[in-house]
């Protein structure tokens, strides 16, 4: 028989383990049941963006160089100084540019005088080559007469005259040969010869050894004549009349030729006298950059403004240029700001282009001034993306603050998203199991959770909007059940 207090723990025990069974059943279906429940409420959505202020009316200074690049500062006007239009803002040192300015006036005018020059050149030979022509037609035609006659009667005439030439030589030697027999006849009949008839004969055996003399020249003249003078001739002739034909077709293309060659002389001198033309202009347009001037009246800001972020005017790190610095030619050096009309200039991302519109009411926070909140509204919103998924936008201040000027930056709150009876659950209570792709909750129906397909995309601080698979009033488990 057991002892009364045995039976007393064994109780207490009993009791203890069935409570504590008791509440871990109680538990479970608390965390099980315990629920939000999906709530309809106005549900918006605030972007915080970048902004800069900008003018809308600026009068940009270009650099404009044609040919000179060695723009080098000597005196500019400082950053937020007012000038008036007409004012110098920068003026650069001009000592090397008006030296190559001066070299160049030389090249310049020696190039008209080439030019001039050739022209004449031209002229004169357009006015002389049909006289050329003619004469180098006549001068062939001359040599093709002068061969013809040689032909026709020199050589003829020539072979004729050589022939009578020796026939004559032959005849005089026959007239001093019978000469001499009848003499010798005569004075042998006499028994005695007188002085003078020895005179006579004697002159009359000179005669005839003078004329066997002139025949042998004569046949040995003849026969040279027809052997050779005449045949060299005629080769010479022919030759002369051969070269004349090759002269003459020669000259016949080179009259064309030269007029061409001295058209394209003259035509790569005038392209060449254009070229230095224009560099001798183009410089001297450099030479007006030298000392800039401002288009319009307003404040002095170094660089350009794009979509209110400032560029460098210089080449240096700094945007603000200051004496001896080194300016790239076609840089926006100077823009000239109205200060009378300015706006807010910032980019948007794509997902805020079609919940933007013109109009859209915002609030601008200036860095400068934290403490002040000022009404504004969207003027524009760019049609096509800039960068990078990049819109532009354009806002408008209700009133502008004091003491703000181009260049500064501020804080710009707007409405994305506004929806006035949406359905929001806590994002805790939205689950996925594939990176979001899929999202679901566990509704309760009755007492028995189930699993339901949502779609939630957008959220504000902890709340999600549910677009799809639930309504106000649902209750859904704050977490998963067991």
């Amino acid at each position: 028989m057991r002892h009364p207090i045995f039976f007393s723990w064994a109780l207490a025990l009993l009791v203890i383990g069935g409570s504590q069974s008791l509440f871990a059943q109680k538990d479970a279906a608390k965390d099980v049941t315990e629920t939000v429940t999906a709530k309809t409420a106005p549900f918006i959505v605030v972007e915080t963006i970048d902004a800069r202020v900008e003018s809308k009316n600026t009068s940009v200074v270009k650099l404009d160089a044609k040919t000179w690049a060695a723009f080098k500062v000597d005196s500019v006007a400082e950053q937020g100084k007012q000038v008036n239009e007409g004012d110098t803002i920068v003026s650069f040192q001009s000592e090397d540019i008006m030296a190559k300015l001066q070299e160049l006036k030389y090249e310049f005018d020696l190039a008209k005088i080439g030019l001039d020059e050739a022209k004449a050149d031209l002229d004169f030979l357009v006015k002389t080559q049909p006289i050329d022509q003619d004469l180098a037609e006549r001068a062939w035609q001359q040599t093709q007469d002068d061969t013809r006659y040689y032909f026709e009667t020199q050589k003829p005439l020539a072979e004729k005259q050589a022939h009578r030439s020796l026939e004559n030589s032959q005849y005089q030697l026959e007239y001093a040969q019978e000469e001499m027999d009848q003499l010798q006849k005569m004075y042998d009949s006499d028994d005695l010869t007188e002085e003078s008839e020895k005179i006579v004969l004697k002159r009359a055996e000179r005669s005839l050894d003078q004329s066997q003399f002139y025949l042998e020249t004569s046949e040995l003249s003849t026969k040279r004549q027809l052997e050779v003078e005449i045949p060299r001739s005629a080769k010479e002739k022919e030759t002369a009349l051969e070269r004349g034909k090759l002269e003459h077709q020669k000259k016949a293309m080179e009259f064309p030729r030269a007029l061409e060659r001295k058209q394209l002389e003259y035509a790569k001198l005038a392209f060449a006298f254009e070229k230095k033309e224009r560099e001798y202009q183009e410089l001297m347009h450099d030479v007006e950059l030298m000392n800039l001037k401002a288009p319009s009246s307003g404040f002095v800001y170094h660089g350009q403004a794009r979509r209110g972020v400032w560029s460098k005017g210089g080449t240096t790190t700094s945007r603000v240029i200051e004496s001896g610095d080194a300016v790239a030619a076609g840089s926006n050096v100077i823009t000239i700001v109205d200060m009378k009309q300015l706006q807010l200039r910032c980019d948007i991302d794509q997902k805020l282009k079609l919940s933007l519109q013109p109009g859209s009411s915002c609030i601008a926070i200036f860095d400068s001034q934290p403490d002040k909140k000022i009404d504004a509204s969207v003027v524009e919103v760019g049609q096509f993306p800039l960068d990078d998924g990049k819109f532009d936008c354009q806002i408008k201040l209700a009133e502008m603050p004091a003491n703000i000027v181009p260049g500064m930056t501020c804080k710009v709150k707007l409405v994305s998203y506004k929806n006035e009876k949406a359905t929001m659950i806590p994002k805790t209570s939205v689950f996925s199991d594939d990176g979001g792709l899929t999202q679901y909750v566990y509704v309760l129906e009755g007492e028995k959770p189930v699993r339901r397909i949502v779609v939630a995309l957008r959220e504000n601080g902890d709340q999600l909007e549910v677009t799809d698979g639930l309504k106000g009033g649902d209750k859904v488990l704050k977490s998963k059940p067991e």
